[in-house]
């Protein structure tokens, strides 16, 4: 089994560091050990910095997650109905999850949840390039687990989808591949398209507040208009809402807003972009169908006003 814990030594801040040894240190008092999941361990491999400390616990439970945030000298903000929890401390989040296993009843909604172990967790995730584990126990730090050649995808520089019914059971994922393939310089695998053309059409079951959440993230993307452009090609944008089928000029002038510093947010930025482009007939709909925050349905009518 390989081990990156040179590679994630470089990877980490001293802060980011110490806090990972307190929660090793809780896990092992629990007797539960402790892996850094997803994100952090795709962007340590690529040499990027980690942004995020994804930490996925088998057998994680609130007294483990209060236990660690005491020793942090911080507080357990929420807990979901997935036993997921937001520490935060000194300022900073942390998220620490149950290693657990999903089913979906039905296209779009949320998955049905129990305990698992990291295998199942694993197996559970988007695409190979988030599906590795680094151990980040003091004996065995650094010790990956990549069941699904993550680490070989990221040398070819694709976007894999673990399953042919990945986007069926959530096509909020569709949304994530444009952005990481776009953020990465990566491109999906030549099934991985195919499924995000086939399965677009599942985007009219999810709810609007997670496709807002979505787009919320695109927006904050360096080049948010590159990923408009490939939902676009492939049908999400449209499957979404019909008001949002943009052509290349739009996409164009999306990209150019986005590119402005106006001093303020750029996420409502992009919105007024956005809506600038919606035929004004749709945008009361638009704005329904994404369930926007008052913030956002703001400034679609700001727009539909001058």
């Amino acid at each position: 089994m390989a081990n990156v814990a040179s590679v994630l030594e470089g990877a980490l801040t001293g802060r980011q560091r110490e806090r990972l040894r307190v929660v090793a240190r809780v896990g092992a008092e629990f007797k539960l050990r402790c892996w850094l999941v997803g994100g952090g361990v795709r962007d340590a491999l690529l040499g990027l910095p980690i942004l995020d400390l994804d930490v996925a616990v088998v057998g994680a439970t609130r007294e483990f997650a209060d236990a660690v945030a005491a020793e942090l000298g911080g507080v357990v903000e929420s807990e979901s109905q997935f036993n997921t929890f937001k520490l935060r401390a000194g300022g900073e989040r942390m998220d620490i999850a149950m290693a657990r296993r999903e089913t979906y009843a039905r296209p779009g909604a949320l998955p049905r949840v129990s305990p698992g172990m990291m295998a199942d967790d694993l197996a559970r995730r988007d695409f190979s390039i988030n599906a590795m584990a680094a151990a980040i126990s003091e004996d065995g730090f650094g010790e990956l687990l990549d069941p699904f050649d993550g680490v070989g995808d990221l040398r070819l520089g694709v976007i894999r989808a673990l399953r042919p019914m990945s986007f069926v059971d959530d096509a909020t994922r569709i949304l994530r591949a444009a952005r990481y393939a776009v953020r990465l310089g990566f491109a999906p695998d030549a099934r991985t398209e195919m499924m995000m053309n086939r399965d677009a059409t599942h985007l009219g079951a999810v709810s609007g507040a997670r496709i807002r959440g979505e787009l919320e993230r695109v927006f904050g993307e360096d080049k948010p208009a590159e990923v408009l452009a490939a939902l676009r090609d492939c049908g999400a944008l449209r499957a979404i809402h019909r008001g949002l089928d943009l052509p290349d000029e739009a996409i164009a002038a999306i990209g150019r807003a986005g590119a402005l510093d106006y001093g303020g947010d750029r996420v409502l930025v992009m919105v007024g972009a956005l809506a600038y482009w919606v035929d004004g007939g749709e945008r009361e709909a638009v704005v329904s169908r994404l369930d926007m925050s008052a913030a956002w349905a703001r400034v679609v009518g700001d727009v539909g006003a001058v």
